[in-house]
């Protein structure tokens, strides 16, 4: 982790503190494994213990990090399958969402989610960190656009889309954008049937790839009995 200090300005430090531990993890700049130091961390944000250990707690409830008794706190190293599970819950949560978003979306809302990709397009050099964050910024957003405070209950109690970001963009990139634009264009004509079935066929696909990767790995262990 690069040493650099970071001034955490108050509101509700503890939430604060929890976003910037959360970004640093989904960003990669705190590694899975990793041991989270708190007098470090308290010296880097700039903050007192009270506000970090609530910050952990928020994010072990999230399953981003784990604390491991007599050893500290710990970015978590997601099981592969865990994550497999987690796409199958993000097809049908998002679908859903999908398709009341595609009906009830303002014209604002979209122009703003037309304009995360707009970098990407016809760009032979894709900076992924950029791409990751607005793929996160993407599907965040249908979960919070779409009205149903029981989908969206749902999705925070299982951090559904949370557990789904550690592996980072699961397809391959031009992939990835192909079929976010597809939704988008989905959204844009307020098709709700077609926006649900581009979104679960897009959670579905990093799935299998996924499923591959479990069941491949399955058998080099088996070989290595």
């Amino acid at each position: 982790m690069e040493n650099q200090n970071i001034h955490i300005p108050y509101t509700d430090l503890s939430v604060q503190v929890y976003e910037r531990l959360k970004e640093m993890i989904l960003t990669g700049a705190l590694h899975a494994g990793e041991k989270i130091g708190q007098e470090q961390m308290s010296k880097m944000l700039g903050v007192s213990r009270m506000p970090l250990h609530k910050a952990f707690q928020m994010l072990e409830d999230e399953y981003l990090v784990e604390s491991i008794p007599r050893r500290g706190i710990f970015v978590r190293k997601p099981d592969l399958s865990e994550i497999i599970e987690a796409f199958e819950c993000r097809e049908g949560l998002e679908g859903i969402a999908a398709r009341r978003v595609a009906e009830n979306i303002r014209p604002k809302e979209l122009e703003e989610l037309k304009n995360l990709f707009k970098p990407f397009i016809n760009n032979p050099g894709i900076e992924m960190l950029a791409y990751r964050k607005a793929d996160q910024v993407l599907h965040d957003t249908i979960i919070s656009l779409s009205g149903n405070k029981i989908l969206q209950k749902m999705n925070t109690i299982g951090s559904v889309l949370i557990r789904t970001y550690p592996r980072g963009i699961v397809l391959p990139v031009r992939e990835s954008l192909h079929d976010h634009l597809q939704i988008l264009g989905a959204l844009e004509n307020r098709d709700a049937i077609k926006a649900e079935e581009l979104v679960r066929n897009h959670s579905r696909k990093a799935r299998n790839i996924l499923e591959q990767e479990l069941l491949r790995n399955t058998i080099n262990q088996k070989n290595e009995i």
